[in-house]
């Protein structure tokens, strides 16, 4: 007897999935402009996207705030779900309130916030104003990994090497980050993508002479999507879905 949730589940998926496979299936055409169904299939639009030089600027500046997004998110998440699993703190609860607090508030009023902010500090936008508001936005995500992955680990064995004579840096270093490596790796692929990914954000603190993956594609589709964005974009997809799948499949190790 068939699931009676299948059906919809297969709609569902489908009309989630269906435009993304079109998408990548267009990026192919032959055509100057993107119609479907595409007349023939072609590489040669990815051949240009490679050869634009504005498109590797962006991938650039894209990779180095994502990395330092990624490592500076997981040193902080690090701190905050040891603190928070392995020392006795009061107000715990209102704490994880505010740690989560980002993942219900709209990126754009994140942005505006960050930009009056900054105007106040007087710092200047650019790179690091940009790592700051995806650290704000990755944090929660990737605090709730570690404080997952640092629940399992037992008090008793930290206790243990700190009764052999290890200092809590070495206990820290050799007993709890080979538990939670799978935990640490995902959050840095979680953040990595948060950040590469992000627009809403990025487009109120990127400031003049800095362009992001996400921010270039916004800038060209304005008039016309042109089938060398219709590349650009799907390369970002396939690079997204690969970076997701490896998430899942530390996120089972883990378990």
């Amino acid at each position: 007897m068939k699931h009676p949730l299948l059906a919809p589940f297969i709609i569902v998926v489908t009309f989630l999935w269906l435009p993304i496979l079109i998408l990548i299936i267009i990026s192919f055409s032959s055509g100057r402009v993107t119609e479907w169904p595409p007349p023939s299939f072609t590489t040669n639009w990815y051949i240009e996207m490679v050869k634009n030089k504005r498109v590797f600027t962006a991938i650039e500046t894209s990779f180095l705030i994502a990395t330092a997004t990624s490592i500076f998110t997981c040193i902080l998440g690090l701190c905050t779900a040891y603190s928070l699993t392995q020392m006795r703190l009061k107000y715990r609860q209102y704490i994880y309130s505010i740690i989560y607090l980002p993942m219900v508030i709209s990126p754009v009023i994140i942005g505006i916030s960050l930009i009056i902010f900054y105007h106040i500090i007087h710092l200047p936008l650019g790179r690091l104003s940009v790592i700051i508001a995806h650290m704000i936005r990755s944090f929660p995500f990737v605090a709730l990994i570690l404080i997952t992955s640092m629940s399992g680990v037992k008090k008793s064995l930290i206790e243990a090497a700190l009764d052999l004579g290890a200092t809590e840096f070495s206990a820290f270093r050799k007993i709890v980050m080979p538990i939670i490596a799978p935990g640490v790796i995902a959050s840095l692929l979680i953040s990595f993508t948060i950040s590469f990914d992000d627009i809403s954000t990025t487009y109120f603190v990127i400031g003049g002479g800095h362009v992001t993956v996400q921010t270039y594609i916004m800038e060209q589709i304005q008039f016309v999507v042109t089938p060398e964005m219709n590349a650009l974009t799907a390369s970002i997809l396939v690079f997204s879905f690969i970076i997701v799948t490896g998430i899942s499949i530390l996120q089972r190790k883990r378990s």
